[in-house]
């Protein structure tokens, strides 16, 4: 059985495609066989796809090569084979970042996208080892010893569903939460798994992971250090002089009663977002490296966070 990484939110646009990505090229620069990684975009606006293949999406749809084509030819009776759906990365990222990870991409065609069989395979709540099913018969439960699921927004529960559905089959019953230090996106996702324990899976785990702009949110970083969490960066002498909300510092303790938070935040940089090949290296500002490797410590104890290179100058 696969390590299977989940990658949840309660809001949009907290890092979800960036830290999926991170996290397979970690696994890529850590020795990993990048044959063995699976990548599945499970969000219909295929953001994460679009990211890695640009205009090639179109392409990729034509040739039938997505989960919604898999999931068709699967309701049609067919035979399915993982191979015949899964996509090496193109030029549009850097060959060497994600070698030969393989992403298999939303997809959609005219009669519609993965909305739609995600709507009669599932519904809300129901029928949640639909994703499980169609990896398994098509060999990818077999052939990938990684599978990292990004989603859509939780405003949407059935995508959420069907990758939480995928930990439980596989009996890892953790995700990866990325948020960002507002009270707002913080008392929305301690909602979030208080519904995901109700009506989805009451073992999950959720493995927080704070990723923002420090120079944006100054006061709210200071909130993250009073509650123990670092944030490494050039501009943490302007961080460190901010009050810090006592709002924002009692709703992240509060968080922690609902899982555990990475106890470094992963500090937004703009050269992240483009995901560069040598990220890993760049730990001049933060550690995006000690962030990422104590994340898949937690779905694989064998590899341990490197974190040494936490000192921080004034």
């Amino acid at each position: 059985m696969p390590v299977i990484i989940p990658v949840v939110s309660a809001s949009g646009g907290v890092g979800k495609t960036t830290i999926t990505l991170l996290i397979a090229h970690y696994l890529v620069e850590y020795g990993e066989d990048p044959g063995k990684i699976l990548i599945i975009d499970t969000d219909p606006t295929a953001g994460l796809s679009l990211k890695i293949y640009g205009d090639d999406y179109d392409r990729i749809n034509q040739l039938r090569r997505t989960l919604y084509h898999m999931f068709k030819d699967y309701d049609k009776g067919k035979n399915i084979d993982i191979d015949d759906y899964v996509n090496p990365p193109n030029g549009n990222i850097d060959a060497n970042t994600l070698q030969n990870v393989k992403v298999l991409p939303p997809g959609e065609d005219d009669e519609g996208d993965l909305s739609n069989l995600v709507t009669l395979w599932l519904g809300e709540y129901g029928r949640g080892d639909a994703l499980f099913t169609i990896l398994s018969k098509s060999g990818a439960l077999s052939r990938f010893n990684y599978i990292i699921i990004d989603t859509a927004p939780f405003f949407d529960k059935r995508y959420t569903s069907i990758a939480l559905a995928m930990t439980d089959l596989a009996k890892v019953n953790k995700a990866v939460v990325p948020l960002r230090p507002t009270l707002t996106d913080i008392k929305r996702t301690i909602r979030m798994t208080q519904t995901i324990s109700r009506k989805i899976n009451n073992e999950i785990k959720p493995i927080f992971v704070f990723n923002f702009d420090k120079d944006m949110l100054r006061s709210e970083a200071a909130a993250l250090r009073e509650a123990g969490i670092e944030v490494l960066s050039k501009g943490s002498r302007e961080a460190r002089g901010a009050k810090p909300p006592g709002e924002v510092v009692k709703a992240v303790n509060d968080l922690k009663s609902t899982g555990k938070i990475i106890n470094v935040a992963l500090a937004y940089m703009a050269s992240l977002t483009r995901f560069p090949e040598k990220w890993l290296k760049d730990v001049e500002s933060y550690t995006p490296k000690c962030v990422i490797s104590s994340i898949i410590n937690e779905f694989n104890e064998n590899i341990k966070p490197e974190c040494s290179i936490l000192v921080e100058t004034e």
